[in-house]
């Protein structure tokens, strides 16, 4: 009788998969750098906020839906390897986003990160692979490929982009248009409301 249920429960484990989608994705392998006042993780897994210290955090790994923040007299550098130097300024808070094609002429890997607040500087490593990092803001979503870059958010929602060298792709919210940001332009797009 148990035999018989084997194949009925391989169906449903197999069904539920396919309608859920693979849910596991590898963390992204970051190293912390230089940081000054209080910087701290949240791991969604556990529910907490660990404040990072020179101790206890060199290697971190994170996952969709983990957040990094810095305090109003902290910033961090997050290195993330082969791909970007990145600094959140203070007062600032990221989440890493699961990944999903954004834009259709990305290819290689991608990291995806939501800039909840505050401000991220960036600047590709000294040996880049072909990566991507989509950053996400309440007014836009940016692709940045091999781009030295600055992202703001404001109190009010307001983004802002400035592109110190490269090129960055940039999609409002409320529009299906990319727009190119390149070499020492800015863009600036209020929240979207809708």
């Amino acid at each position: 009788a148990l035999l018989s249920l084997i194949p009925i429960l391989i169906f449903a484990g197999a069904l539920a998969l396919f309608l859920a989608g693979p849910s596991f994705q590898a963390p992204y392998e970051c190293e912390l750098g230089r940081f000054s006042g209080t910087a701290e993780v949240y791991y969604r897994k556990t529910g907490d906020w660990m404040t990072i210290t020179r101790r206890s955090h060199r290697q971190i790994a994170l996952y969709p839906r983990d957040k990094i923040r810095t305090s109003a007299d902290g910033d961090l550098d997050l290195n993330v390897p082969a791909a970007f130097d990145l600094r959140l300024k203070q007062s600032s808070e990221v989440e890493v986003l699961p990944t999903r094609r954004a834009f259709k002429r990305s290819s290689g890997k991608e990291l995806k990160l939501k800039l909840l607040k505050g401000s991220i500087l960036g600047m590709p490593n000294e040996k880049p692979e072909d990566q991507v990092l989509s950053i996400d803001t309440p007014a836009f979503l940016a692709a940045i490929h091999h781009t030295s870059f600055l992202i703001q958010v404001n109190p009010k929602g307001q983004s802002s982009i400035g592109v110190l060298e490269g090129t960055a792709e940039v999609r409002p919210h409320n529009s299906q248009e990319v727009i190119q940001v390149k070499t020492l332009e800015t863009l600036t797009i209020p929240q979207d409301k809708t």
